[in-house]
């Protein structure tokens, strides 16, 4: 038998209403409404501001606070829906015949006040851990990303290593644009060789080392045994000229600039003197966040140090491949790219990136390779071909479906209502915006 649930006249009545009266919730004080009624938004119908008798009999209360309500009037309402605002006298104060509009407005006063009150829980932080060619797949996560529209609401970035390059991607905005700067990227933009320097680097490293080891073996202690064991790693075996020609070509400093206006974005370097150095891209000019993201790519032994800050500096990904901390202090919410399985050594890595930090308010969303192939080892790291970078981006977006369920439903769940000593508080913000 099939179960029959009743619902009271007044439920019906109100039933399309919901909507409204959640935005109405968080008018949480007489105040608030004083507010909402000195509008240079609102779409009220003009009003003389005249008592009624009240209208027990023929209105439905929405909302009541501090003597003020909220009415909807039984007659006709479904067709014509008209609702009142009156103040504590009984005074109607401004009146609507459009559920649409009515609720259009009380959207927008209560995004201020959410805003205002729970914009930290609401705004999220996004890391690009560090990987070389794999990076392809946190392209693939942001295809998703833009899908759900969260991209937008992301005012934190943080990323290491090849993560930092596509910061610089991720901040100018245009998704379309660093697909194809990914698709189009060769082996030999990753591994170019800059033939005089080259042969310069050699000699001077031949010269540092014929007292100490072989050639060979000192490339091999420096690239395994660093940061523990302070080897000498000024030698390289590439230059980063062709990425830096692919920054130039495809990334508008006019829109760095711009949307850095209302971001925190980090990249980590490697002091080699002092370790973990994480870097703030804000107030720096472009030239200077185009020398700090290639910094934080100088993977030893392919690249070069760098001085930078006056500090010099190699891949950030070496002492923090997954550099959360700058963020956890600005963002409750933080979205993790990883380009590594979950494996022992990826925990391994994240629990050295989170060492000391208080995590109790931060809720973390990770996105990790779900295959192996061509995301696991140092060779993948240096391996990229269109093919590659095609294959990547799948998976990274495919990953992305499958494991930001709780994301999603973060974004689906209503923000908490704030009491009326919280909404007291920022009284003032939103009286000076409305």
């Amino acid at each position: 038998m099939d179960v029959v649930y009743s619902m009271n006249s007044k439920e019906f009545r109100l039933q399309n209403d919901k909507e409204l009266m959640q935005e109405l919730s968080w008018i949480t004080s007489g105040a608030l409404m004083e507010v909402f009624l000195s509008p240079r938004h609102h779409n009220s119908l003009p009003n003389l501001p005249t008592a009624t008798l009240g209208g027990k009999q023929l209105w439905d209360s929405l909302w009541a606070v501090d003597g003020w309500q909220i009415q909807k009037c039984r007659v006709l309402g479904s067709l014509i829906p008209h609702y009142r605002i009156l103040d504590p006298k009984g005074v109607r104060r401004a009146w609507y015949l459009s559920r649409k509009d009515f609720t259009r407005d009380a959207r927008l006063f209560a995004n201020i006040i959410r805003q205002k009150l729970v914009m930290r829980d609401f705004r999220y932080g996004i890391v690009f851990s560090g990987g070389g060619g794999k990076g392809a797949y946190q392209i693939g996560v942001w295809k998703y990303l833009q899908e759900l529209g969260i991209d937008q609401k992301i005012h934190g970035v943080s990323g290491a290593s090849v993560g930092a390059l596509n910061s610089l991607l991720f901040l100018q905005g245009d998704y379309q644009k660093a697909e194809d700067v990914w698709t189009k990227t060769q082996q030999g933009d990753f591994t170019y060789i800059d033939p005089l320097n080259y042969l310069k680097a050699v000699s001077d490293f031949l010269c540092l080392t014929t007292t100490r080891s072989s050639f060979l073996q000192q490339l091999i202690d420096a690239l395994l045994n660093y940061p523990e064991q302070r080897c000498d790693i000024s030698f390289s075996l590439f230059s980063q000229n062709q990425l830096r020609q692919i920054i130039q070509d495809n990334v508008s400093a006019e829109k760095i600039q711009t949307n850095l206006s209302d971001k925190l974005v980090y990249s980590m370097l490697c002091d080699l003197s002092t370790g973990a150095y994480p870097c703030c891209w804000n107030k720096r000019s472009f030239d200077s966040i185009c020398d700090l993201v290639l910094t934080s790519a100088a993977m030893p032994i392919a690249y070069s140090p760098q001085i930078f800050d006056d500090r010099t500096c190699v891949d950030g990904g070496l002492v923090d491949n997954i550099p959360v901390s700058p963020l956890v202090k600005d963002f409750h919410h933080i979205i993790v790219i990883h380009l590594q399985p979950d494996c022992e050594d990826e925990q391994k890595k994240w629990r050295r990136s989170t060492r000391g930090l208080s995590l109790n308010q931060v809720t973390f969303y990770h996105v990790y390779p779900s295959k192996a192939v061509h995301m696991e080892n140092l060779a993948d790291t240096m391996t990229v071909n269109p093919e590659l970078t095609q294959y990547r981006m799948t998976l990274g977006y495919h990953d992305a479906k499958e494991q930001l369920h709780p994301l999603v439903e973060h974004e689906k769940s209503r923000m908490p209502v704030p009491n009326r000593a919280q909404a007291e508080a920022v009284l003032p913000a939103v009286r000076a915006i409305w």
